[in-house]
């Protein structure tokens, strides 16, 4: 089972695609994914990637910052390969105007079934599974994966394209198309062996609340234990309401525990009335806990050594969707070398996002497809 990763850099995309080309002769190439900085403007970039690779399934996104087996780049190009005998199915299909809602996951999920020749519901989730790419800027993801989830019993994993934080060059590619406001699909079936990982690398602090009042469709939370919720957040952390920075939202997002499982819910900022916005939705009565980050290097080496063990063989290939604020916070720790290191000798590409897909929406996660 042939899987390759490369990486490119360049001062435009032209060159970065041809760099990237150049870097696969004689590999043959049937599947690549490819992570794009956003700096590449170009309004053809999905063009010069499907021309490079004529034959080929091109899947890909805009990016923050890009991880590769060469460590993590920004401003450049990371791409997976995956040789004929590699995948035994991959198939693809687009949702649009996810901002309308979900009712585009219909359409495509009979597009994934056509091209499978199967339905999702009766796929086996040991041999298959999906990968996401959402557009990060939406704020209706969650209703998307609401809707796909009732369709098929796969783990759907992925990230949402992201960009410089502007929000205004955050693009999906498929096949020499260029989407927005979408969310690209993809399903594989490896023709070895496979596991998925989610990390968070974040500890439960005691502190837990009840969402009291939330305005679930803007992702804000308005109270916690019938108070304010910017009060409730500070006080637990000692801190005074107008104290509280960025930095204090990496350290300490929210947690929302599903059998003893986190999954995190970033903080994106406080409000003037005291609700607290987040990157990702929560409802009225949901339980949360006041989370640390911890170390997220060892974190992940750990988890890493387990899904080798799992796999029995070791891991050849990663794909990694990895949130741009753990990219942050290993910089502001300068760690970022170290975080690297954990990559090398394994095929290598990923980037980071706006956001990860685990089943459900979370934030502050790594989440890799590992290939055996």
């Amino acid at each position: 089972m042939r899987i390759l990763s490369k990486s490119a850099r360049a001062d435009n995309p032209e060159q970065a695609i041809r760099s990237l080309q150049a870097a696969y002769a004689g590999f043959p190439v049937r599947t690549l994914f490819f992570f794009a900085s956003s700096r590449y403007t170009h309004p053809g970039l999905a063009e010069l990637v499907r021309d490079a690779f004529p034959g080929a399934l091109t899947i890909g996104c805009s990016s923050y910052g890009e991880l590769a087996a060469n460590g993590i780049n920004y401003g450049g190009v990371s791409a997976l390969a995956f040789a004929p005998d590699a995948l035994e199915i991959a198939a693809t299909a687009v949702v649009k105007g996810i901002s309308a809602g979900p009712e585009g996951v219909v359409p495509a999920r009979a597009e994934l079934e056509r091209r499978i020749g199967s339905k999702l519901i009766d796929l086996d989730y040991r041999k298959y599974f999906g990968i996401a790419l959402f557009d990060g800027s939406s704020q209706h993801i969650e209703a998307v994966m609401d809707r796909l989830g009732d369709s098929t019993n796969l783990t759907f994993i992925g990230g949402f394209a992201s960009d410089d934080f502007s929000m205004t060059g955050i693009r999906q590619y498929l096949n020499g198309e260029t989407f927005t406001d979408a969310a690209v699909l993809t399903v594989l079936k490896p023709a070895g062996p496979f596991a998925l990982l989610k990390t968070q690398s974040a500890d439960r602090m005691p502190a837990n609340f009840v969402v009291t009042r939330a305005n679930q469709k803007d992702r804000v939370i308005l109270e916690l234990d019938n108070r304010p919720a910017a009060d409730v957040y500070a006080e637990n952390l000692g801190v005074a309401r107008g104290d509280i920075r960025d930095e204090t939202f990496l350290m300490h997002p929210f947690g929302l525990m599903a059998a003893e499982e986190p999954f995190i819910r970033a903080i994106h900022r406080i409000l003037p009335d005291g609700g607290i916005q987040l990157f990702c939705s929560v409802r009225s009565d949901q339980r949360l806990f006041l989370m640390r980050t911890g170390d997220i290097v060892a974190k992940t080496s750990a988890i890493l050594a387990e899904k080798r063990r799992i796999l029995g063989g070791g891991v050849r290939a990663i794909l990694d969707f990895d949130c741009a604020h753990r990219f942050m916070t290993l910089q502001l720790e300068k760690r970022i070398p170290e975080y690297a290191a954990l990559f090398q000798g394994i095929e290598t590409a990923g980037f980071a996002s706006f956001g990860e897909c685990y089943i459900a929406n979370v934030n502050q996660t790594s989440v890799m497809a590992l290939f055996g």
